[in-house]
């Protein structure tokens, strides 16, 4: 008899064990489909985001180009001579509207990046030719902020396999920002080497990255405290927008910095050989 209750009080233990967990494993599943549609959401929503900044920024480049030309018209006396005040506003109030179209257009690069929108294609190309391109660009504004800017080659062809329009906007916005943030008397110097991979370096001896802020360098909208006293118009969009063309076609960026100091960045392509 004591055995029988014995096996009856253990028979009922495991039917409650059975119980609790056919109600844990009820639970799990609801939630997991809670967690399915909240996903789901979420995706949705972003879609939507993603879409609305899209429109918003295409209508809105729009009228801002329009209002572009309709300046520099006034400012080239085309509608009748301007006195040097009202010329000097007018060149104020452009470039205003130049940073607000290159808000808009970074915007539309980050959504078309991030949706990838748009299957770019890939062609073999020698970066050495496309550095030299992107250096001649920037001369002369290096030269108006006082900064020398220096050239190195690569004695070889440096081949690579990407699209061209996407890796000049890559060197430009790194390029642009080492000028950017080197005082007067300091110096940017573009190097392309050829080994394992090509490697574009771009050292500045400009004011340096806080050491705080590495891990926030290339998202978006994030600009380091020091920058945003050196330039205050920044959007915060140019290495988010480098990081993702790199990624796109297999390639990779890196930063050293010391702040006060200056920075290089590593700009890494996957070396292709002639065929």
């Amino acid at each position: 008899m004591d055995r029988v209750s014995q096996l009856e009080k253990e028979n009922t233990r495991l039917q409650e064990i059975v119980e609790s967990m056919d109600k844990s494993a009820r639970l799990l599943v609801h939630r997991d489909i809670e967690l399915r549609r909240a996903n789901s959401k979420l995706q949705t929503l972003d879609t939507q985001k993603s879409e609305f900044i899209s429109i918003a920024a295409h209508q809105i480049r729009t009228p801002l180009s329009a209002l572009r030309w309709s300046q520099q018209m006034l400012i080239d006396g085309d509608l009748g001579e301007l006195n040097v005040q009202q010329r000097d506003i007018l060149i104020q109030a452009q470039q205003s509207v130049l940073r607000l179209v290159n808000l808009v257009n970074n915007l539309l690069e980050v959504e078309h990046l991030e949706l990838k929108t748009e299957q770019k294609p890939t062609i073999l190309l020698d970066l050495n030719i496309l550095v030299k391109e992107a250096y001649a660009d920037f001369l002369n504004s290096a030269v108006e902020k006082g900064v020398t800017l220096n050239l190195q080659l690569a004695q070889t062809p440096a081949l690579i396999l990407a699209d061209a329009v996407a890796v000049k906007d890559v060197l430009i916005n790194v390029i642009d920002n080492a000028i950017k943030y080197t005082l007067k008397g300091g110096s940017v110097t573009v190097k392309v080497a050829v080994a394992e991979s090509v490697i574009v370096s771009i050292t500045d001896t400009g004011i340096g990255i806080p050491q705080s802020y590495w891990d926030k360098l290339f998202k978006r909208f994030s600009r380091a405290e020091n920058a945003k006293k050196v330039n205050a118009d920044g959007s915060g969009l140019g290495l988010y927008i480098v990081l993702k063309i790199m990624e796109s076609f297999g390639g990779a960026v890196t930063v050293v910095s010391t702040e006060g100091v200056g920075s290089t960045f590593t700009l890494q392509f996957k070396h292709q050989t002639e065929s």
